[in-house]
């Protein structure tokens, strides 16, 4: 797929469905884009400020005067630290979780770890893929399709590549043993940083669509009867930066 058009699909169908579970659940939809993945805490314990500045200075580096080898290096490792981020695909399945009329979790994934030990990226894109096709956000895979490619990250993680020639060689398994041309993993990093700064795009434009003073009232579960009416907290910039219950109700 060209990148142009990549990226029309990318933007379309990621604000789909944040437009979608937004419709379902306001309080879900504003937890998701907050990103929260560990409760309640204070400044500095978010990762994806230090992902957006590592993505940042290595662009710096890669459009620097650089040989071709050191540029190709960086944008692999670029490439491998953007898709591996747990912020996108912790915020997307949540996301995927309130239309599913789901509560967004605080930790994502949890059946899948294994003695202590978190699941493997494969694991949560298959996780995701899943839940995508059940509720029909099937451009997701194709997004996904697009930018992941295992065998490279596997490659390069584990220090079994080798640039020769123009091309990128993998050697971490029998199975991935091939030969990659360097021109097709320029248009791979590309569409990865579309996938990163779309959706980075799409949630700071989410986070900042609540005025201040906003409040989501008429709450109900199922069944139970009404919720917390819940003050969402604006900071002096205009975005959304956490929520507090405005009564005794139960939050969920």
């Amino acid at each position: 797929m060209e990148r142009a058009a990549f990226k029309t699909l990318l933007e379309t169908e990621i604000e789909r469905l944040f437009q979608e579970a937004r419709k379902k659940d306001e309080l879900s939809f504003l937890f998701a884009a907050l990103g929260f993945n560990s409760g309640a805490e204070d400044a500095g314990w978010q990762p994806i400020g230090e992902t957006q500045a590592l993505v940042a200075d290595l662009l710096g580096l890669i459009n620097g005067p650089l040989h071709d080898g050191a540029k190709a290096r960086l944008a692999l490792f670029l490439y491998c630290h953007i898709t591996e981020a747990n912020y996108i695909y912790h915020g997307l399945y949540n996301m995927l979780l309130t239309v599913d009329g789901q509560q967004p979790k605080l930790f994502n994934f949890l059946t899948k770890y294994r003695k202590g030990v978190p699941p493997s990226f494969s694991a949560k894109i298959t996780e995701i893929r899943n839940m995508a096709d059940n509720l029909d956000f099937k451009d997701l895979n194709v997004i996904f399709d697009e930018i992941v490619r295992t065998d490279i990250r596997n490659a390069f993680f584990h220090s079994d590549y080798i640039l020769f020639e123009g091309e990128l060689r993998l050697k971490h398994r029998g199975s991935e043993i091939k030969s990659v041309p360097l021109q097709e993993i320029t248009g791979l990093v590309g569409k990865a940083l579309d996938f990163f700064y779309g959706f980075m795009n799409l949630q700071a434009k989410a986070l900042r669509s609540f005025p201040k003073g906003y409040r989501i009232t008429g709450r109900k579960r199922p069944g139970w009867g009404s919720l917390a009416s819940i003050d969402v907290l604006v900071d002096d910039d205009g975005i959304a930066s956490g929520f507090s219950t405005s009564d005794p109700l139960p939050l969920w």
